[in-house]
């Protein structure tokens, strides 16, 4: 699969891939260099195990909220999708088929005829 890019307000750039037969998702965080437009990519991130503690002394990663967006973005982009949320394409598929099924109905069976080819109403007959 490609690396799919999302613009995100500013210079922060997010890369999102699938890989190993979706068992694993690579990430790129870059910035783009105003001056030279060249895309500067960050170093790989190394998670060290902190001593155990009962609270969250210090977060794994943060980020400014639009990256985060953008992030998520990426991954939507990407093709996944958070646990849980229902996921909408068969249901604009199933909406796209009843709507071409109404369609044949109205427009293609015999029974049909356009307003314009209505027959002028029938005079009384004395």
């Amino acid at each position: 699969m490609k690396l799919q890019r999302l613009n995100s307000e500013g210079t922060i750039e997010v890369y999102a891939e699938i890989r190993n037969f979706e068992r694993e998702v690579n990430i790129l965080f870059a910035r783009r260099d105003p001056v030279s437009d060249l895309r500067i990519c960050y170093a790989p991130a190394v998670f060290e195990p902190l001593p155990a503690s009962d609270d969250m002394a210090q977060p794994t990663m943060t980020l400014e909220r639009r990256v985060a967006q953008t992030l998520l973005d990426a991954l939507c982009g990407a093709g996944m999708r958070p646990t849980g949320q229902p996921d909408a394409a068969p249901t604009i598929n199933a909406i796209k088929a009843h709507l071409e099924d109404m369609r044949r109905l109205v427009f293609e069976q015999a029974w049909y005829i356009p307003p314009a080819m209505h027959a002028a109403p029938l005079e009384k007959t004395k």
